[in-house]
C-alpha cells in the first residue's frame, strides 16, 4: 500500500499524486553535471523532491556573474568550488538527502564506474564538447541522461540513452555540420585546444528555472519508470528517448522534435565490466592490472580511451619535456619551445599501452586514469572490460569531498 500522507510529512502534497512513490525517490541516485545557473535549479528541485543521493560534478569556481542566476550561491561564496557549495546548500534545503561533491573535469577525471552507480544523469552544460563527453560517458555506462540548454528566451531539454534497444538517437547523432565546425574550431590539427575565446551567451535565471523544472520532472518520471510498483499507478508519459522538447517565451511556443539515430554514429557502445579490481590508480600500473586480470598475452594492449600527450618534442633543438596529460588539456601555447623561443614543438601521443612501452610500469594515475574507471584490455581473443576502484564515495559535503581536480589549463566543462 502507498504510504499514508499527513501534513507533518514533508512530501505530503507530492504523495497526493497517485503515481508518486517517495520510497523510490529516496533510494535514487542522480548525477548533475554542471553547477551553473541551470545546475543550481536542478539541484534545488532534486533536494525538494527528496531524491536520496545527488552527485554534483563541476570543476569551476563561483564568480560574481553567477550570483544573478544561481539560487544556491551567495556573495561570500565567490571563489569557492561550485560543486562543494551547491552540494552543501542542497543538504541545507533538505537534510533528509545526502550529496557528493566532485570537483573535477567531466571528461578526464570522472571514472565511468561513478556513472554506472547512478540512476540518471542531468547535464547542465554550456559547450558542445562537454555534451559530447557526457554523451559518451553515459553511453559507456549504459545510463540515461537529460541534456539541457538555455538562451535568453529559449530552452531545450532532450532525453538520451533510455532506450535499452539502442535504436534512439544519442546527442552525437543529432550533431549538425555547423555544430561539428564550431566544436572543431576549439582544437588545433594536433588535438590541442586553441586559444580562441568562447563567446558568452545571454541567459537569465528565468530560462534556467524553466529548463530545470522540465528536466527534473522528466528525471522523476524516469526514476518512477525504473522502479514500477503495482501499488501505484503508472507515471505519466514524458518525452521519449531521442526526443527534444523546446520552449520559447518570445513568442510562447512548445515543440517536441523526434530525432533519429545516425547510422554511422560511433557513440553507442556500452562498456559492461566483467572484472572488478581493487586497484588504486596512484599505485597500480598497467602491468599490475594485466596480472590481476590474468592477461598473459604479450600482444595484449590497454586502451586508454583518449589520446595521451606523453611529451612535447622540439623539432629544431631536440628539447623534450615530459607531459603525460590528455592532448585536449594541453594548451596550444605549449607548442612554443622554452629553449628556442619558437613555435617548433609538437606533441607525441599514444592511445594504447603495450608490453614493450615504458608506460607499462607507470601508475594509472600518471597516465591520467581516474578512480572508478572502466578500462578495456584488448586481447587477441577479444576485449576485456575492467572496472578499477577508488576512494570510497563521500556522500556529504561537510566531510571530505571527492576532489580529483588537477591543475589543467584551458578546461572545457562549465556549468552554464
Amino acid at each position: 500500500m502507498a504510504t499514508p500522507h499527513t501534513e507533518q510529512d514533508r512530501y505530503a502534497r507530492a504523495r497526493l499524486l497517485p503515481w508518486w512513490n517517495q520510497d523510490s525517490l529516496s533510494q535514487a541516485v542522480v548525477l548533475v553535471a554542471g553547477a551553473g545557473a541551470t545546475g543550481n535549479e536542478v539541484i534545488k528541485l532534486l533536494a525538494l523532491a527528496g531524491v536520496g543521493r545527488v552527485i554534483v560534478v563541476d570543476f569551476d569556481r563561483i564568480e560574481q556573474t553567477n550570483l544573478t542566476r544561481s539560487v544556491l550561491y551567495r556573495d561570500g561564496d565567490v571563489g569557492k568550488w561550485k560543486a562543494t557549495t551547491a552540494a552543501k546548500q542542497a543538504e541545507e534545503i533538505n537534510p533528509e538527502i545526502s550529496t557528493t561533491a566532485i570537483v573535477g573535469d567531466l571528461e578526464f577525471e570522472i571514472g565511468i564506474g561513478i556513472f554506472r552507480s547512478v540512476d540518471i544523469v542531468i547535464g547542465c552544460l554550456d559547450s558542445i564538447n562537454a555534451r559530447l563527453a557526457l554523451n559518451l560517458l553515459c553511453g559507456k555506462a549504459g545510463i540515461a541522461w537529460l541534456d539541457t540548454g538555455i538562451e535568453a528566451e529559449f530552452c531545450n531539454i532532450a532525453l538520451y540513452g533510455a532506450d535499452r534497444h539502442g535504436e534512439a538517437a544519442c546527442f552525437q547523432c543529432t550533431m549538425t555540420e555547423s555544430m561539428w565546425e564550431r566544436r572543431n574550431l576549439r582544437f588545433s590539427c594536433t588535438g590541442m585546444p586553441s586559444d580562441i575565446a568562447t563567446e558568452a551567451v545571454p541567459t537569465t535565471g528565468v530560462m534556467a528555472s524553466i529548463a530545470a523544472g522540465i528536466a527534473v520532472h522528466e528525471a522523476i518520471l524516469h526514476l518512477h519508470r525504473l522502479h514500477l510498483n503495482s501499488e501505484y499507478t503508472a507515471p505519466p508519459a514524458g518525452i521519449l528517448p531521442g526526443e527534444r522538447l523546446t520552449f520559447s517565451i518570445q513568442p510562447y511556443q512548445v515543440h517536441v522534435l523526434s530525432q533519429s539515430r545516425h547510422i554511422e554514429c560511433d557513440a553507442h557502445m556500452e562498456m559492461s565490466p566483467t572484472i572488478f579490481v581493487e586497484a588504486d590508480p596512484a599505485v597500480f600500473t598497467p602491468r599490475m592490472l594485466f596480472q590481476a586480470c590474468k592477461v598473459e598475452s604479450l600482444h595484449a594492449v590497454l586502451e586508454l580511451g583518449f589520446d595521451l600527450c606523453t611529451q612535447m618534442h622540439c623539432i629544431r633543438c631536440g628539447c623534450v619535456e615530459t607531459i603525460n596529460r590528455p592532448i585536449e588539456l594541453v594548451p596550444v601555447a605549449m607548442s612554443h619551445c622554452p629553449q628556442c623561443g619558437l613555435e617548433t614543438r609538437s606533441p607525441e601521443q599514444l592511445c594504447t599501452v603495450a608490453h614493450a612501452d615504458p608506460q607499462m610500469d607507470m601508475t594509472l594515475q600518471t597516465l591520467c586514469i581516474p578512480p572508478w574507471q572502466v578500462l578495456c584490455i584488448k586481447n587477441p581473443g577479444g576485449r576485456i572490460y575492467v572496472q578499477i576502484s577508488g576512494e570510497p564515495m563521500v556522500f556529504s559535503p561537510t566531510g571530505k569531498p571527492l576532489e580529483v581536480r588537477k591543475d589543467y589549463a584551458n578546461q572545457e566543462m562549465k556549468g552554464d
